[in-house]
């Protein structure tokens, strides 16, 4: 038999040690915790920031935000190294004791869902054997790059260069830069880091061969502000507001570029002219022509490339490759560039979700046909999550919301009692490329992505501070099984039973209360409220039902005193309230509405009003708090209870549609807390099993 584990993680990187501490955290602050298995393809974590090894190799972006935001960068730079990065990601993984939970050399081939079982089975390759096990949560964080292969353009006679060529994704250990002329091909982040590094190494002289130049910024490698803020706050409270600081700096400059580009065009070039030696040709070898974050942005820390290039150990050519030569490059332009070794920093090669084939009860699925939710959730596959960072921002800052949203997306299973969730692709919503970005990399392979779509909650906004609002502070939708068409008639169902039900009532309420055509409209209304219930569609139960297959311990505490103490102190309330009514003069015509209700309670065997009382409190909240609640897409506590409230208004007694406010606000809140409809019912019954008898000692004894 195949292991089960609650969570597989796929990929032992930034994100997927992100993932795995952020399981851990909520699991410490009483989620129900999970076992979760770390799936790395490769032999060591770190992932990008163990893979890639050439000269230089840092972040282009800050650490405040490619850091953790629940683990603090404590290191100086605010553009660090890689070594320093990988060292930060798996400290952070020994801290959080992620780092036991990792499966070295596991590579994910494929993974089947079963609707039968509810849980994917993963294929997976260790040791040239295939193993399978089973989870009830698959999370991609693989990134969306081939980690096996870079993208090499086809270079036109590259076979006659008798130097050495490399790409920066697979750079020899042993090559020595010392003295030798070098070629790095590109204009990227790799590229502007690879040049000054490979001077200071050593090398002869350093080329920078680009066909087109990108927008490159310099940036302090010490941010001044983050280092006094560091000596004047604690390091978590530092970290947070460098780490804010950071994304609205971030969100205004390509706001910015959105909004005026030229004015973020002419800032780029007065810095590069500042930069760059007195007469050079800024206009041809750092004039992109694009506007800013059409593609990504680079910084350069301290300007160390433009440092590089006025020292002369450095040259930039815009230029295009004609041919290769036994010693170099022969250029379009007639220029012939001599080298003993060329990198090509020509990009990498996209692989979406790396490279792990899907199927839903042995369909494949196909990416290209699928819709990704929030960039994060995939339309029509079940219990799937995948991490996918910002173009133009730190990969990170969507990470930890991916992190959280899956956390918030879990304590919602276990409070509703549920195994499953599915986000259901929309009619009418358009299609559009999950990665809007002009890169050529992107180009390549945007064709092999999920789409993204024109409207939320499927559009890609490429803004953290909208996403930190629409994935932490909305909440969870309540069923992600539920389709549109199905919601919509839950909506009609409900609708058409709210007017039979008040319609019911009213009747009801007009009746002589010792008639026996009162008891059978009064049963009459509790199986309406039922049927209308069951009609609209599923029911949830939540956590207080112990059928619910979940773990031990999962369910609320005190499942039955809890609700049992509510309804109690709800009935308190009312009788006190009963009692000022009663005894006040002033309040002489509500008591007169009071009595009127009464009447119907003090009439009848003692059981046959029990019964007919429970019934309706059983109805009523698998009605309001069972298929109103779960028609009402935004707010449902406050629109399930103004429904509540205005079908009592039916009866034409004010202090019914009083008493329904404050009793449709208590348990319509407690069925939020609880997740299903049980709750609420044993505080309804409780509550009006207390009513019954004590309203009318008070006002008819």
């Amino acid at each position: 038999m195949a292991e089960h584990v609650d969570v597989v993680i796929v990929g032992a990187g930034l994100s997927g040690i992100g993932a795995a501490c952020r399981l851990e955290i909520a699991a410490r602050k009483g989620m129900r915790r999970r076992s979760v298995a770390v799936l790395e393809a490769r032999g060591a974590s770190g992932g990008t920031w163990d893979l890639f090894r050439y000269p230089g190799v840092r972040s282009d972006s800050d650490m405040f935000t490619l850091g953790y935001s629940f683990r603090p960068w404590d290191g100086d730079k605010q553009l660090a190294d890689g070594p320093s990065i990988l060292s930060y990601v798996r400290a952070t993984a020994r801290e959080f004791g992620v780092e036991e939970k990792i499966r070295y050399d596991h590579r994910v081939v494929a993974a089947d869902w079963s609707s039968d079982d509810q849980r994917w089975t993963v294929l997976v390759e260790h040791e040239g054997r295939r193993t399978e096990l089973t989870c009830d949560l698959l999370w991609s964080t693989s990134g969306y790059y081939d980690y096996d292969a870079g993208y090499t353009p086809d270079l036109p006679h590259l076979a006659d260069f008798g130097g050495t060529v490399v790409h920066p994704q697979q750079w020899p250990e042993d090559l020595d830069a010392t003295g030798k002329r070098f070629v790095v091909i590109g204009s990227g982040a790799t590229a502007v880091t690879l040049v000054p590094a490979l001077a200071a190494e050593g090398a002869g002289h350093v080329t920078m061969l680009q066909r087109s130049p990108t927008y490159i910024m310099p940036l302090p490698a010490v941010d001044p502000v983050a280092k006094r803020l560091g000596k004047i706050l604690p390091a978590k409270a530092a970290h947070a507001a460098n780490r804010w600081r950071s994304v609205l700096q971030q969100s205004f400059l390509y706001a910015l570029s959105r909004w005026k580009p030229d004015r973020v065009r002419a800032l780029v070039r007065r810095l590069n002219v500042a930069a760059l030696p007195a007469g050079y040709d800024v206009d041809t070898h750092f004039k992109p022509r694009y506007d800013p974050w059409d593609q990504r942005l680079c910084v350069v820390p301290d300007g160390d490339l433009f440092r590089t290039i006025r020292e002369g150990d450095a040259t930039v050519v815009t230029d295009t490759i004609e041919r290769f030569t036994p010693t170099g490059i022969a250029l379009t332009s007639g220029e012939q560039l001599e080298a003993d070794v060329v990198v090509t920093a020509t990009g990498l090669n996209l692989k979406p979700l790396g490279g792990v084939e899907l199927a839903v009860d042995g369909e494949k699925v196909s990416l290209p046909d699928t819709m990704a939710y929030k960039a994060m959730l995939l339309s029509g596959v079940p219990n799937f999550a995948f991490t996918i960072g910002y173009t133009n921002a730190s990969w990170t800052l969507k990470a930890d919301l991916v992190g959280d949203y899956v956390v918030r997306l879990l304590e919602h299973l276990d409070r509703t009692g549920q195994r499953v969730f599915v986000p259901r692709r929309q009619e009418g919503v358009e299609e559009k490329p999950l990665l809007d970005f002009a890169a050529g990399y992107v180009l390549r392979a945007v064709d092999e992505f999920p789409r993204s779509g024109d409207r939320a909650p499927w559009m890609l906004k490429q803004s953290y501070l909208r996403d930190a609002v629409t994935m932490r502070r909305t909440p969870v939708e309540r069923d992600h099984r539920q389709s549109d068409r199905a919601f919509r008639r839950r909506q009609l169902v409900t609708v058409v039973f709210v007017l039979i039900g008040g319609a019911v009532l009213g009747y009801s309420l007009r009746l002589d209360p010792g008639s026996s055509a009162f008891i059978v409209s009064t049963l009459v209304l509790a199986v309406v409220w039922a049927v209308g219930a069951f009609a609209s569609g599923p029911i949830h139960l939540g956590r207080i039902d112990k059928g619910v297959p979940l773990p031990e311990g999962t369910p609320l505490p005190r499942p039955v005193v809890h609700p049992v103490l509510l309804g109690l102190s709800l009935a308190l309330l009312f009788v006190v309230g009963g009692l000022l009514i009663h005894e006040l003069p002033f309040l002489s015509g509500l008591d007169s509405q009071v009595t009127k209700v009464l009447d119907y309670a003090d009439q009848g065997g003692g059981v046959t009003v029990l019964v007919v009382t429970l019934l309706n409190g059983l109805g009523e909240e698998l009605f309001f708090r069972g298929a109103v609640y779960a028609a009402i897409p935004r707010n449902p506590v406050l629109w399930s209870t103004v429904v509540y409230v205005v079908a009592t208004l039916a009866t034409g007694n004010v202090m019914l549609a009083f008493a329904a406010i404050l009793v449709g606000t208590v348990v319509g809140l407690q069925r939020r807390a609880s997740g299903g409809v049980l709750a609420p019912m044993l505080t309804h019954l409780t509550w009006s099993v207390v009513m019954l008898y004590a309203l009318p000692a008070i006002f008819l004894g």
